[in-house]
């Protein structure tokens, strides 16, 4: 029984297109965000072929509410005749529909219009690629801890930037020693020429650097002395033993920045990548092994001399609420995993950890899985079998990263024609999805115990009603002895 004054659909009049060419079709074209917005009276790419179009087009409302499903309610009803009056004979095209924009190209353009209308990202401590996403704000004399560990900040700085600072360096040190040999001169008059004969009028028969009449001197003097370039023209006299002196200091500062500049680009260049060449799983999963449940990434090393002493830690961070009402944010807690962590990458492995009672995981079931909102770190350690030197990669599965009742995918084949095992790396990140329960590892091992113990009840009934049918037989072999005997 429809409802009062409810539009209700009464008929689906059928639209004739005619079929042209390509080539008849105009090439103006009418852009609407809604077919309701086509106005077919000031349209010339529509037309309405019906015995009462004059009437249409005269009667504004039906004009604004044009549409081809016609909408009634029980004050008014559309006859059979109206309806075949009103039907739509031919429509000529392009009638062209406007394509709103998608959730997704608004936000990859970041329009303020749709602020309000994005999904909260969830925060992570260390994104995909392993950089961390921690910045600390009001360090007391941050800017002076670099210095003060100047080695370790060039070895960790970018390539551009350390040549920029021994540029600046070496620039620096010629520079400073050109203006104090310039100020040598200077103070013993030898900047002071005779206008007429241009001879030197400062004290004693020499300079203190021959040949050095400018700053431009001075400083190629500088140049030549700390690289030891000696081009012969300028050389210091025994005239000024201050000069002797700023030559020594000024080789031995040579000598510590060369010694610096080898020391640091030797490091840098042996040093292991950034972050090594580990790869880790896009996705981590929940699936059940051995009727337990337990969580598994996949971790791999693309190196063709592998890593040794390979090392893998997994952290938890999660929000928690103490009793007291006390919101601990992050909070962290090591997982354990299968063999301590330790793996021999000779290809790609799957750490497993088990879910137990001593797991955070738990309590947690497949729903709850979708509603909390963690982090779970994992980092992989190794050493260099060449240079000996410790590499590191990290990276991170969000809750929203973790599948339940899914596997990984067998990589790993034999070939028996070259008899060597082949590995696929496209399949590294390929999962499959298996039966597996969606209750918590908690609830699994109390159904577990309920059915062991269910089975050996049953194994005990069925194992006494079998004692007492044989002692039942064994009364009747004897009863039936006695008779014969009797």
């Amino acid at each position: 029984m429809p409802y009062k004054n409810f539009p209700q659909v009464v008929s689906l009049p059928t639209i004739k297109v005619n079929s042209v060419n390509l080539e008849d079709i105009p090439l103006r074209s009418i852009e609407v965000d809604n077919i309701h917005d086509l106005d077919p009276s000031s349209s010339i790419h529509t037309q309405r072929l019906s015995t009462s179009e004059n009437k249409i087009l005269q009667d504004t409302n039906q004009a604004g509410k044009w549409t081809p499903i016609s909408i009634s309610s029980d004050e008014e009803e559309i006859s059979e005749n109206e309806k075949r009056d009103h039907e739509i004979q031919d429509i000529e095209l392009p009638i062209v529909m406007k394509k709103q924009p998608s959730m997704l190209s608004l936000r990859n353009r970041r329009d303020p219009k749709y602020y309000g209308m994005r999904s909260i990202r969830q925060p992570r401590v260390i994104n995909k690629a392993g950089d961390g996403n921690v910045d600390s704000v009001n360090v007391p004399q941050k800017s002076m801890r670099f210095f003060k560990d100047l080695v370790n900040t060039l070895v960790e700085a970018q390539w551009r930037y350390v040549l920029l600072f021994f540029a600046f360096a070496f620039f620096g040190s010629w520079l400073l020693f050109a203006i104090i040999y310039w100020i040598i001169a200077w103070s013993h008059g030898d900047m002071e020429f005779d206008e007429e004969t241009g001879q030197r009028l400062g004290m004693g028969k020499m300079p203190c650097i021959m040949e050095a009449k400018t700053f431009a001197g001075f400083f190629l003097f500088s140049v030549e002395s700390q690289v030891s370039t000696g081009y012969g023209t300028w050389f210091p006299t025994e005239e000024c033993p201050e000069t002797i002196f700023v030559l020594i200091v000024q080789l031995i500062i040579g000598l510590v920045i060369d010694a610096a500049v080898v020391g640091i680009f030797f490091v840098k260049i042996i040093r292991p990548p950034k972050y090594a060449d580990f790869k880790f799983s896009k996705k981590a999963v929940i699936c059940q092994r051995d009727s337990k449940l337990c969580l598994l990434f996949r971790v791999a090393d693309f190196k063709q001399s592998h890593a040794i002493d390979t090392k893998i830690r997994a952290y938890l961070f999660e929000e928690k609420i103490t009793i007291e009402g006390e919101r601990v944010g992050k909070c962290q807690e090591r997982l354990k995993l299968e063999n301590n962590g330790r793996v021999f990458l000779i290809w790609p492995q799957i750490v497993c950890h088990w879910i137990d009672n001593s797991s955070p995981f738990y309590d947690m079931s497949a729903k709850d899985l979708l509603e909390k909102r963690f982090e779970l770190v994992v980092s992989m350690t190794g050493i260099s079998k060449h240079t000996g030197q410790l590499a590191q990669a990290r990276t991170s599965y969000l809750s929203t990263e973790i599948l339940w009742g899914y596997r990984f995918v067998n990589l790993i084949n034999y070939d028996n024609k070259h008899g060597h095992y082949i590995i696929d790396i496209d399949r590294l990140d390929d999962i499959e999805q298996i039966n597996t329960a969606l209750c918590s590892a908690h609830r699994h091992a109390e159904i577990s115990r309920e059915l062991s113990d269910l089975f050996e009840r049953e194994t005990l009934n069925s194992c006494s009603n079998v004692n007492q049918m044989i002692e039942e037989d064994e009364d009747d072999s004897d009863d039936g002895g006695i008779h014969m005997a009797r």
